[in-house]
């Protein structure tokens, strides 16, 4: 009899898996990673990732901040404008947090949805795209939402990947977090 994979398992797997193992299935986390971060009255976002950015003093310029922080929010099945504003709580959740606990740095934010189904009304996937735009003409993006990406994962056989549908979407964000 086969289990029924639960939006707690993959929470699971990205939680406790090795971040390199994380990159080869498709999904990449660099940073400090945080599950059930209790946000009082905004919530308890799934996973919450903290990065540190590190720049090169030549290429700054001031759309930088000293911390990208991820929140990723995960569904079983699909990924709809719920969850997308599910997560923008989270953020504003982690914005006020941030000020309180970290008044010496500056923050960015972005926010991962991953399921297994991407709700595919254009409304709903170009969304994102209209807000980003609008905070890369701002001259600093500090307390800003500076990405937001969808994920599929499928899980089979051979375990858990993960897949960035929409390519167009944030690749230049991705590749700074590598870093």
């Amino acid at each position: 009899m086969a289990t029924k994979f639960l939006e707690k398992n993959l929470e699971d797997i990205i939680f406790e898996s090795d971040a390199d193992e994380l990159s080869e299935r498709g999904l990449e986390i660099y940073g400090k990673l945080y599950r059930q971060f209790n946000l009082g009255e905004y919530g308890i976002a799934d996973l919450v990732l903290y990065h540190k950015c590190e720049y090169d003093i030549e290429k700054m310029s001031s759309h930088r901040a000293d911390c990208l922080v991820t929140v990723f929010e995960l569904k079983r099945k699909l990924i709809d404008i719920n969850a997308l504003m599910q997560a923008v709580r989270y953020v504003t959740g982690l914005i006020f947090y941030n000020k309180k606990h970290y008044k010496n740095y500056t923050f960015q934010y972005k926010i991962v949805l991953i399921g297994s189904e991407i709700d595919s009304k254009p409304e709903f996937l170009y969304f994102p795209e209209l807000i980003i735009s609008n905070y890369q003409n701002t001259q600093l993006d500090i307390d800003k939402i500076v990405g937001i990406e969808f994920v599929k994962y499928s899980y089979g056989l051979d375990g858990i990947n993960f897949d960035y549908p929409y390519p167009y979407l944030y690749n230049e964000l991705r590749q700074l977090n590598k870093k």
